[in-house]
């Protein structure tokens, strides 16, 4: 609603919390709204439960097909590549973040980790595979746009990746 009226970047949303407003931009990153706002635009649904429903539909379907692009290109087989992404987004702790704590940010930054991971072995690997007629230049602005969509997304589940990252790093040096 803020966005339509030419708010572009909301840091108060006066009908949060029963009417009594909420700050936004600072403690959440702005990605989950843009999006709202683009499926309201795209729909004309104002219902905050609505739009709620469809992008938590929107961010397990882009989880699904984000995971199984990361299987394929690590060289799963197709129902290897199937079922990882089925595990992936089904997972218990998926569920409990969507629908016990409502934290759709969280949800939707799911659909970036394994384009993150994606990025990171395109870049590890020179040849082969998925991304084999990407130069390096491509390969890095790829892992640079999906890790800036994470952090515009969640900045938790930024930090925990970037750990993950790290170790991951630790391995593969020590090797």
């Amino acid at each position: 609603e803020l966005i339509s009226e030419g708010v572009l970047i909301p840091r108060w949303v006066p009908d949060g919390f029963w009417g009594f407003g909420v700050a936004s931009f600072y403690f959440y990153p702005p990605l989950t709204f843009y999006l709202a706002a683009f499926v309201s635009a795209l729909t004309t649904v104002t219902s905050a439960t609505t739009l709620f429903q469809i992008l938590s539909l929107l961010g397990t379907i882009g989880s699904f097909f984000a995971a199984r692009v990361l299987l394929r290109s690590i060289g799963a087989k197709e129902y290897q590549m199937t079922l990882g992404a089925i595990l992936y987004i089904i997972a218990p702790f998926r569920i409990v973040e969507l629908y016990h704590r409502g934290a759709l940010p969280t949800h939707l930054a799911y659909v970036f980790i394994p384009l993150v991971w994606l990025g990171l072995v395109a870049i590890v690997r020179r040849e082969g595979g998925i991304y084999r007629n990407a130069s390096r230049l491509m390969r890095i602005l790829f892992l640079g746009l999906s890790s800036a969509l994470l952090a515009l997304t969640s900045v938790p589940v930024t930090v925990v990746t970037i750990i993950c990252i790290c170790v991951a790093a630790l391995v593969v040096w020590k090797e």
